[in-house]
């Protein structure tokens, strides 16, 4: 049995914003777990840049067409709250994941672990692991120690492929038969070079790569401006290479990240 973050593919397919900046703000905040339904209200979508038709499309949070929905609705029924969206062209709905797992073994588990404010903050997940009896009962999760990714198993990846739903991408992070070592884990993320000493807020790490000589990057993320020096663009890898796009918002798992400045290759 194997576990995946679950990432949507944003190279060529639509991506869409709010259409009201303020519901953007409405947001931040949301989607970590706990209930949003008694104080929804439906928020309208824009198209900001129109490519392939996707059933998971590009937003700062996740959302699914109403064809995702017809063919997911029972894998997220208990597990996640299905929100409606408003557009003028398509059935959108937002997903706000609710099942936080307990099958998540942190005695075997490699954490990243901060002290902020006598409280411990986990950073980073460097290498996961489940107890798999449990594990094998869940379908959509997150998990206490990261409350922005969101996991899903087999079940749920086996049907996204078998009814063709397109936009998804799976990364994988652990696998029952082998419960990834420490180095494993490490060689699914790139490679980050620095090539200046220090790292940097996301707003400082910002600013330097709008001056458009160097790049700035951490975890799977990167920003750098384009190619044509008119757009600053985000990219997040996908296993093999960086997948950009620019961005109408920034997705806020990026403001509490630490940035190393880096190379724009790549």
């Amino acid at each position: 049995m194997k576990i995946y973050i679950l990432n949507k593919k944003l190279e060529g397919y639509d991506y869409l914003g709010c259409a009201n900046e303020y519901d953007s703000h409405t947001l931040l905040g949301g989607f970590r777990g706990t209930s949003m339904l008694d104080n929804w209200k439906p928020i309208k979508l824009e198209t900001y840049e129109k490519g392939l038709e996707s059933d998971f499309p590009g937003f700062p949070y996740p959302i699914f067409s109403e064809r995702s929905i017809s063919i997911l609705e029972d894998l997220l029924l208990d597990n996640a709250e299905i929100l409606p969206m408003i557009h003028s062209e398509k059935n959108y709905y937002a997903i706000n994941i609710t099942r936080l797992t307990d099958c998540f073994n942190r005695d075997k588990a490699k954490l990243l672990i901060e002290d902020k404010y006598n409280v411990e903050v986990v950073k980073d997940i460097q290498k996961y692991s489940f107890n798999k009896e449990c594990i094998e009962q869940e379908t959509i999760f997150k998990l206490k120690e990261n409350l922005v990714e969101i996991y899903v198993t087999d079940t749920f990846k086996n049907r996204v492929e078998e009814a063709g739903l397109v936009g998804f991408e799976f990364h994988e992070v652990w696998d029952s038969e082998k419960d990834y070592s420490l180095e494993e884990a490490e060689s699914a993320m790139p490679d980050i070079q620095p090539i200046q000493d220090g790292d940097y807020s996301f707003n400082e790490a910002w600013k330097m790569a709008e001056q458009g000589e160097v790049a700035a990057a951490s975890g799977e993320w990167k920003i750098k401006k384009s190619k044509d020096g008119q757009h600053m663009i985000i990219g997040k890898w996908t296993g093999e290479k960086y997948e950009y796009l620019i961005p109408h918002f920034v997705p806020p798992v990026l403001l509490d990240m630490e940035w190393k400045i880096v190379n724009k290759e790549g």
